[in-house]
């Protein structure tokens, strides 16, 4: 009875264990299919990542890498996949960039230009909800005679009368009620002080009132200093003869004797400006900002002097501050386009100038801006529209044509672009990018001769613009001069040593000249500038071979390849090294994957005649 006890139970451990096992080994088996499911996963994608990579959707693909990265730190495939897109991404973000500054150096010159064409246009006249000007009545003693004091009163009702025909700008009846005034009393200080604007706000371009304004304003000033009236006209009369240290010595008086006028404090920045004291105007805009902090002008007139002061992103503030006080503030969004433009912050300026382009679209200045922007973002089309409406406005305007010029070229209407083009240069014939432009139209129409004259005229005209010297080595290489294009190369390197398209260039004519160790100095250079150059890849990959130096020129085309999967004469280069090295079936394995990608190759005769021998 025991011993069947005891076999029971070693046959229950028998089938327990039996048990245990098979679900052990079932177990195994779905862990051996979801290790061979996330495996495939990864495959894919690593797949789908390199996929977008190819595609330039960076974001996408290191995405899809960093979930990978989530899963498994330790994936060597994944992490090196994901430096290759960060590398790429980098490149990429820095040949954008170098167009963006190209774009920027040919633009900022006339932006800035619009700017100060601006500057000097405006003409601002006081806030419409200014208080308007009072009179402090004459008191009258109290011991005065009867006679005395009809006296006193008819002056005083006189005088209320004058400040508001001066308020209602009847500046002739204003001034013979003052008249009036000083046959009762010639010693009347404030009738001096009104008779003085009165002759001046009149008409102020008049020598005569001028003249007149002057004359009263002094007399009152001398008879009662603590006027301020006097000191604020004989300040508008300075200022609106460009006398500004006269100016800012009346304005500082006028605001020391009425410290809360925000608008004297605001007109003593503005002369303050005008004469380069832009610290001192600085603190004047401060201060009428803090008397009234909604005054649109004065953060207009703020911002400004910080663009003098080197200050742009305070600047950015103050014109910002600007339109949200006043919406439609024109010039405001203008000039914060033209700071935008500045920091690079191309998307911005656009909107910028739409803003002002929208609340005053007659300005050719303000058209001109949209234009120029647009174009130095790429959107050309748009770019082409403002402009056309601002030579509308302003036919003859040289930045206009010479902007609209580079549109024309950009959008490969060059035959359209050479009429602007010739414009500017007619308008404006010592400036070298616009010599330089017209090159250029000459150049991409394929006329040679009258591209190399417009070329030598811009650089003779500056030596350090780079642009003419890369472009006559282009033309002098590609007519096989040779050494008349190393000639310009070599002066273009001294001043643009880190210029991708000046060492490409240059690397291609002594590519040319068979000094290849020269070459593939700067060719080296040239893809350390821009990474995915891939042409300038395939002629180092050349380079290297005429040097005999089949490891590096095969490590050049196979890092070609992954830049650049459809440069097909990378494929045949590369299978002509691994021929010479013996790797036949390397080779093979490259040309049948060549003509399987690519069956209308240029050279597939060739291939098919290589693929036959091996």
């Amino acid at each position: 009875m025991e011993r069947k006890h005891v076999l029971i139970i070693v046959l229950a451990v028998i089938l327990l264990a039996l048990a245990a096992g098979g679900t052990w080994l079932g177990i195994t088996a779905r862990d051996r299919a979801a290790r061979q499911q996330a495996g495939e996963e990864r495959a894919n994608t690593l797949e789908l990542a390199r996929g977008y990579m190819e595609r330039q959707e960076y974001e996408r693909a290191m995405e899809l890498l960093d979930r990978l990265l989530l899963k498994d730190p330790k994936d060597q495939e994944a992490s090196a996949l994901l430096d290759e897109i960060i590398r790429r991404k980098q490149a990429a973000a820095l040949e954008s960039k170098q167009q963006e500054l190209a774009a920027m150096q040919r633009q900022q010159a006339q932006l800035q230009a619009g700017l100060q064409e601006l500057g000097s246009s405006l003409k601002e006249k006081p806030p419409q909800e200014r208080a308007a000007v009072v009179v402090a009545p004459k008191q009258v003693p109290e011991d005065a005679s009867a006679k005395e004091r009809e006296r006193l009163k008819k002056i005083n009702s006189l005088m209320a009368q004058g400040v508001q025909k001066l308020n209602d700008e009847q500046y002739a009846a204003a001034r013979k009620l003052f008249g009036e005034v000083l046959e009762l009393d010639p010693d009347n200080a404030q009738a001096n002080a009104y008779s003085g604007k009165a002759w001046f706000d009149e008409n102020p371009e008049n020598p005569a009132n001028v003249q007149a304004a002057v004359d009263s304003s002094t007399r009152a000033a001398r008879k009662d200093p603590s006027l301020w009236l006097p000191h604020s006209t004989l300040g508008q009369i300075y200022e609106n003869a460009k006398n500004y240290d006269n100016a800012i010595q009346e304005y500082k008086e006028a605001s020391r004797l009425k410290p809360d006028d925000y608008y004297l404090l605001y007109s003593l920045g503005k002369v303050q400006y005008y004469a380069r004291r832009y610290s001192d105007a600085l603190q004047s805009f401060d201060s009428s900002i803090h008397l009234r902090s909604d005054f649109p002008q004065a953060h207009f007139r703020r911002g400004q002097t910080l663009i003098r002061l080197g200050e742009t992103p305070k600047a950015i503030g103050a014109f910002s501050q600007a339109v949200k006080i006043k919406r439609d503030y024109a010039e405001a969004h203008y000039t914060l386009g033209t700071l935008y433009n500045e920091t690079g912050e191309i998307s911005k300026a656009v909107e910028a100038f739409r803003q002002a382009v929208s609340y005053d679209s007659s300005n050719p200045v303000f058209l001109r801006g949209l234009g120029t922007a647009l174009s130095a973002r790429g959107d050309y089309a748009q770019a082409e529209r403002y402009l056309d409406n601002a030579l509308r406005l302003d036919p003859a305007n040289a930045v206009t044509n010479y902007n609209l010029a580079i549109v024309k070229i950009n959008l490969k209407k060059y035959e359209e672009a050479l009429p602007f083009a010739q414009k500017a240069v007619e308008r404006q014939p010592d400036s070298g990018p616009y010599v330089y432009t017209l090159g250029e139209a000459y150049d991409k129409q394929g006329r040679n001769d009258d591209a190399i004259r417009r070329y030598k005229e811009a650089a003779a005209l500056d030596a350090k613009y780079v642009p003419p010297l890369i472009n006559l080595g282009r033309i002098y290489d590609d007519s096989g001069l040779y050494d008349e294009a190393l000639g310009y190369l070599t002066q273009a390197v001294k001043q643009a040593p880190d210029s991708f398209e000046v060492n490409n260039n240059l690397g291609n004519v002594y590519l040319h000249k068979s000094l290849y160790q020269d070459a593939v100095r700067h060719y080296r250079k040239a893809i350390n500038l821009k990474l995915d150059a891939a042409a300038t890849r395939y002629n180092l990959g050349l380079a290297y071979q005429e040097l005999g130096q089949a490891d590096e020129a095969q490590v050049t085309f196979t890092e070609l390849i992954k830049i650049s999967s459809t440069y097909w004469d990378a494929y045949h280069q590369l299978a002509l090294i691994l021929i010479k090295k013996g790797d036949k079936p390397g080779a093979k394995a490259l040309l049948e994957n060549l003509l399987a990608k690519n069956p209308n190759y240029a050279k597939k005769d060739e291939v098919k005649s290589l693929l036959a021998k091996l």
